[in-house]
């Protein structure tokens, strides 16, 4: 998913994958339920409660309606459902499915889940680690019959496996893919396999391993591509075929599929993927071969029926699901104290601990972003699925109203502060910033206390100025940090975003 300085304002600069929020994870252990959460939030309360990644201290509380906040990013469709006390609650569709026809989204309309696959083809990869098939620790090549990893040096003392591909790991390029326009379901276009996409002839390089194995995370769709082909080559089926049989029909998502293409019959339920800007995708969606990785059409009410599943598993409820209890709690342990390993099992986004311990995934294809959260001890959790390339940022919006009204901690707004400074000191970073060789700009101007940035075809962002330090500046609405520097005549002369990220002023 692309994230830019204020995620509005330089979309060409930097792309990002953000899977879950920060946290560091102890060992699982199954408590009883704390306190049942509040009363229901009804789909009218949660449309009027949606909230920005920063509150302002001192200041009234800010919140965004969601049809106000659909406009804003040019999100077209918007379905959600919410799960409370081990039960779904509701689930309700906002806005239309495309921009052309008009078709109103409901709660059976199928969206792409992304990268939500990754959860359910660990799950499927762990049933077979059960039953003895495939081993989490062994190397994964002495599985593979199909294709076969290139030997590399960085592999000599240190092996991919299953464990360390599932969670970022292994050391595998190839963060992310692409698709396929219509042509591969009007004209066809044949989709390329799994050996294509490994050897790099699809749309992406080959998949390689960049990293000595288990040094480093790094998130890899590329490395679920090799889990993908593993587990044709140990079962002798499809990987569709074995997650509908192993993950979908035992959770019940009965409306969720990883056949790619998605069959003719299945289109007319389909929402179409939409731009940054609002406008439609040609060919309405892109395909995607790389099922494993980002295959999945789902519903968020399908999403929420395997966090049931699966919660109840969690919890010790139930020790004959898609694997057991003490399968499903080695997927959720902390790893490491390496960035990303504190937030990544295998295969699942986890945040916390014990009884307030989340489990879940978010999910970006071109014009489909989407976020699913559970809290197993509590039977509590939200999916959020869109049909705009802007969802991510509306769905954790719609995602913090509800983190406020539940207790949500880990997912609610944070609060800072802010001060307003006068216009003489604010007039020191006015300019236009540049990236060397050229490529992104962001212009900054002042009014009320406060500096804006903008970028050319993006809306603008307010940016106050931290509390705490001199020459920083954040965005409440995404959370982005923005540092100045100065040079030694003490004028202003670079902005930085990402702690790295480093554009130089011109004129302004």
């Amino acid at each position: 998913m692309t994230t830019t300085i204020s995620r509005r304002t330089v979309r060409s600069v930097v792309v990002a994958a953000q899977l879950f929020a920060p946290a560091v994870v102890p060992s699982i252990t199954a408590q009883p339920a704390s306190a049942p959460t509040s009363a229901t939030i009804s789909p009218d309360q949660l449309s009027r409660s949606l909230e920005p990644v920063i509150q302002l201290r001192g200041e009234p509380r800010r919140t965004f309606t969601l049809r106000e906040r659909m406009a804003h990013y040019h999100v077209p469709g918007v379905s959600v459902a919410l799960l409370q006390h081990g039960r779904i609650v509701w689930a309700r569709g906002w806005g239309v499915t495309d921009s052309a026809s008009g078709r109103n989204v409901d709660s059976a309309t199928l969206f792409q889940g992304a990268s939500i696959s990754k959860p359910l083809a660990a799950l499927s990869a762990l049933s077979l680690v059960q039953e003895g098939r495939l081993a989490l620790d062994t190397p994964i090549d002495s599985v593979l019959r199909s294709w076969h990893l290139p030997a590399d040096t960085l592999t000599r003392d240190s092996a991919v496996t299953l464990r360390r591909l599932l969670m970022h790991a292994a050391g595998t390029s190839v963060s992310g893919f692409p698709g396929y326009g219509m042509a591969t379901r009007t004209d066809n276009v044949r989709l390329p396999d799994n050996r294509d996409v490994l050897d790099g002839r699809g749309n992406t390089p080959a998949v390689r391993v960049v990293r000595i194995p288990g040094t480093v995370y790094a998130y890899s769709g590329g490395g679920y591509t090799i889990v993908e082909q593993a587990i044709e080559d140990v079962t002798g089926q499809s990987f569709e075929h074995v997650a509908r049989a192993r993950v979908l029909e035992p959770a019940g998502m009965a409306q969720s599929t990883f056949a790619q293409p998605l069959p003719p019959d299945r289109w007319a339920a389909a929402a179409h993927a939409h731009r940054a800007n609002g406008a439609p995708l040609p060919g309405f969606w892109n395909d995607y071969p790389e099922q494993a990785a980002a295959g999945l059409w789902t519903t968020p009410s399908d999403l929420l029926r395997l966090g049931i599943h699966l919660a109840a598993v969690w919890r010790g409820e139930r020790d004959d699901g898609i694997v057991t209890t003490s399968t499903l709690h080695t997927m959720f342990e902390h790893r490491g104290n390496e960035p990303g390993f504190e937030t990544y099992g295998l295969g699942f986004g986890i945040v916390g601990a014990d009884n307030n311990l989340s489990f879940g995934h978010n999910g970006g294809n071109a014009g489909f972003l989407s976020t699913w959260i559970i809290y197993p001890g509590h039977g509590d959790g939200i999916a959020v699925m869109t049909n705009g390339e802007r969802g991510s940022t509306l769905a954790k919006e719609i995602v913090r109203g509800v983190a406020a009204a539940w207790d949500w901690q880990a997912h609610a707004a944070h609060v800072r502060s802010a001060r307003r400074l006068p216009p003489e000191q604010l007039a020191a970073y006015v300019g236009t910033y540049e990236r060397a060789g050229g490529g992104a700009a962001v212009t900054i101007t002042a009014g009320d206390g406060v500096l804006r940035a903008a970028s050319p075809g993006q809306s603008g962002s307010v940016l106050h100025a931290d509390g705490d330090r001199e020459d920083a500046f954040f965005d409440t609405e995404d959370g982005q940090d923005i540092t100045f520097g100065r040079n030694a005549m003490g004028d202003v002369v670079t902005l930085v975003a990402y702690g790295n990220l480093v554009l130089r002023r011109g004129r302004g």
